[in-house]
């Protein structure tokens, strides 16, 4: 980071993140073991849905009166038009499979061998959607401007 920003001089901003990968890897592992938000924001299914044991998140239904059907098909569930679902960010971010030694802090796991930083598709604390870009490019900012290593 003094490399890049120097000392006691400018604070680190987001066109400096490509020059700090180990850095990025930092917030990006603290975004993903600190998880502020555990559950994303509602959705609602558009059509009926069909989730098989293959789907990318593990959803689960709340409120709205049309809950997940036991109703089985190759591993999934069925959900009618209008089901409420919402993610549970934790589950997704702390899941071994995905993050192995998911409660160690290991920012290394956001890079590749040659140091560079790797964004990781199911680190997701700011949810996921199209609404979550905004509020990642504002909050990482404003992270890396008040970061002092």
């Amino acid at each position: 980071m003094d490399s890049v920003v120097g000392r006691g001089g400018r604070s680190p901003g987001t066109e400096d993140r490509s020059e700090m990968p180990y850095a990025e890897a930092v917030v990006h592992e603290v975004q993903r073991r600190a998880n502020v938000a555990h559950l994303a924001i509602s959705h609602t299914t558009l059509r009926d849905v069909e989730i098989g044991a293959t789907f990318f998140f593990k959803k689960k239904c709340l409120g709205n009166g049309n809950p997940p059907t036991k109703k089985k098909f190759a591993g999934g569930f069925f959900l009618p038009k209008g089901t409420a679902v919402m993610s549970n960010l934790s589950e997704i971010m702390l899941n071994d499979d995905d993050f192995p030694e998911a409660l160690a802090f290991r920012p290394e796991r956001f890079l590749n061998e040659n140091g560079e930083f790797v964004p990781h598709p199911k680190n997701l604390p700011f949810g996921y959607g199209k609404r979550r870009w905004a509020a990642k490019r504002a909050a990482l900012k404003k992270i890396l401007q008040n970061c002092s290593f």
